[in-house]
């Protein structure tokens, strides 16, 4: 079986900040409702979150070292 493909999906980006709590009200409750129809772009939420808690669980193990900068930490606390 194949499945259907989007015909308007939802931009990774926007599929991110809407992950994330990001998005304003207004720009989050039309992705909310296209996410409760659409299989395809609920399908690849679901990823998007299983990767987030793969990275998480990877840096928290210890199997990830970084250096980085205090510029960088800043610039993520803004």
């Amino acid at each position: 079986m194949t499945a259907v493909r989007c015909a308007t999906p939802i931009g990774f980006e926007r599929l991110v900040a809407y992950w994330l709590g990001e998005l304003p009200g207004a720009d989050e409750s039309p992705i909310e409702e296209h996410l409760f129809g659409c299989a395809n772009c609920s399908q690849r939420l679901g990823e998007l979150a299983a990767l987030g808690c793969g990275i998480r669980a990877a840096v928290h193990s210890g199997a990830v070292r970084a250096v980085i900068t205090l510029p960088f930490v800043e610039q993520m606390k803004r």
